[in-house]
């Protein structure tokens, strides 16, 4: 199954809260705050990796989250930040947020965004001592992280397009070696517009194959349905 668009919903890390805490060593006597603070939140990344070919990973999990903070302990333990969860997408991933704002356009493989940024971690009752207040009860907690719907749409790019005369198969080909169901009949130009479909080669890997539509002699002179699609489609293909 070939995925290409997807709604997803992704928040960072809710920061660790800060803690109150005194030392009570036996022979210290006012021993004064030891509280930590508390981790940030983890924070979430998209990134462009080149195994990718579509979003089937991701349609089986719309809800993503970075892991939380740790909180604050005494003794001036801080916290660990929460871990950044890094998502791959394939390169032509254009990513959107609820408003139609772009987020990014994933487009060299290695290229990464952050979507989703951690909540900071709140901080324990060391930063607070004063002239005023000598003996701090008070912490800080947690920010929540950053929340969001994120639209992501494939600019589809093929590894393999194929180019004939019409009726001459290519459809049928296409639906015989991957699971996409194009248009098949006896009359000429059934295809009117590219169909891709991805062939699974082995466990992991894969290629997107493309049934462009048929070309006769005269079609950059408007003959049939032109070389219109096969123009769009050459830029991502390479043609056999």
């Amino acid at each position: 199954m070939f995925i290409d668009e997807l709604e997803l919903f992704v928040q960072g890390g809710r920061g660790g809260n800060g803690t109150v805490s005194f030392r009570k060593e036996k022979y210290v006597s006012k021993g004064g705050p030891d509280g930590g603070d508390g981790g940030n939140g983890g924070s979430v990344y998209f990134w462009a990796d080149p195994s990718k070919h579509s979003f089937l990973d991701l349609s089986y999990r719309r809800n993503i989250k970075a892991y939380d903070g740790a909180h604050g302990r005494g003794k001036n333990q801080h916290g660990a930040n929460g871990t950044d969860l890094f998502i791959p997408v394939p390169p032509g991933t254009i990513i959107r947020d609820s408003d139609d704002y772009l987020l990014a356009d994933l487009t060299s493989p290695g290229q990464k965004v952050l979507v989703a940024k951690g909540g900071k971690g709140g901080k324990g009752n060391t930063r607070f001592p004063c002239s005023r207040r000598r003996v701090p009860r008070l912490a800080e907690n947690g920010l929540p992280g950053e929340e969001k719907k994120v639209y992501l749409k494939l600019k589809l790019m093929a590894q393999v397009g194929l180019v004939g005369l019409p009726n001459a198969g290519k459809s049928t080909l296409l639906s015989r070696i991957t699971a996409e169901k194009p248009k098949v009949e006896s009359y000429p130009f059934t295809t009117l517009v590219p169909n891709l479909g991805m062939v699974k080669v082995g466990d992991e890997g894969g290629f997107i194959f493309a049934d462009l539509p048929g070309l006769i002699k005269g079609a950059h002179r408007g003959t049939g349905l032109r070389d219109k699609n096969l123009l769009f489609c050459c830029k991502y293909t390479t043609t056999l």
